[in-house]
Formats: C-alpha cells, structure tokens, sequence
C-alpha cells in the first residue's frame, strides 16, 4: 500500500480479485437472506471497473445504509453507484462524504430516484463540495 494521496488509498489492479470476491460475498450474503445493517467503505478508491464489479451485489444485497467516505468517486462511478442503489429494495439510507459532485448531473442522478421512491429515506451528501461556491446547488 504505497499509493496514498491526501489520505486515500489509490486502486492498484492486484486488487480487482479481491473486489470481485468482495462482491460475490455480498450477493451470497443476500441470497442467504442476511441483512447488514451498514456497509461503510472510506478512504479508499472506487475507479469505475472496481465500482463495475460491485454493482450487481449492490443491486440485490440487503444493505439498509451505505456509507462512502472520500472513495475519489468520478462522475461515471457516481452514476453507476445510482443506478445499482436505485434497483435496491433494501437500502434506506445512503451518505456519501467527502465526494466531490462538482458536476449537476451527479447530482441528479442521487437524488432524483429519491424523488419518485419513499423506500429511500436519507440522503446525506456531506462535505461533497457541491458546485463552486454553491452555484450548483442554486442552479439544483
């Protein structure tokens, strides 16, 4: 683990394996009818073919709050997050810190299913840096 940049753990490909049996493990989990209660990934990287390899688990798993923290999510990953968690019947809340969603679309695709669907109840972006000096969230 010789990559940190400002206290994030950078992806190395040697780890997709150990991703994708991460997310074996959550489909299973689910499968088996197993609830977490929360799934909390921080400060470590999520490039989009990491966030690949989770989004059929996070469709399905029983998870009721993900929590991502400093994760260097980019816009193509936010989406991806979206549309999996938007397929999930279980997640109640969603928190995602320290992401930067400098762009509307981001921003959109998280809180529009949320709009249409009561199933999630929280939202919390905090610390997301959201527009330059708030011009995002006047244009939102």
């Amino acid at each position: 683990f010789e990559q940190v940049v400002e206290g994030l753990l950078l992806h190395q490909d040697w780890m997709l394996p150990l991703w994708g049996e991460f997310s074996e493990a959550l489909a299973r989990a689910s499968a088996r009818g197993v609830a977490i209660a929360c799934l909390s990934m921080g400060h470590v990287e999520l490039p989009i073919n990491v966030l690949s390899l989770l989004a059929p688990a996070l469709k399905v798993a029983q998870i009721k709050l993900l929590h991502l923290k400093n994760n260097g999510l980019r816009r193509d990953g936010i989406i991806l997050l979206s549309k999996s968690i938007q397929m999930n019947q279980s997640l109640e809340r969603l928190a995602l810190k320290e992401t930067h969603l400098l762009d509307v679309g981001c921003v959109v695709s998280l809180v529009e299913p949320s709009r249409h669907d009561n199933r999630l109840r929280s939202l919390s972006l905090d610390k997301c840096n959201i527009g330059l000096k708030g011009s995002l969230m006047s244009t939102l």
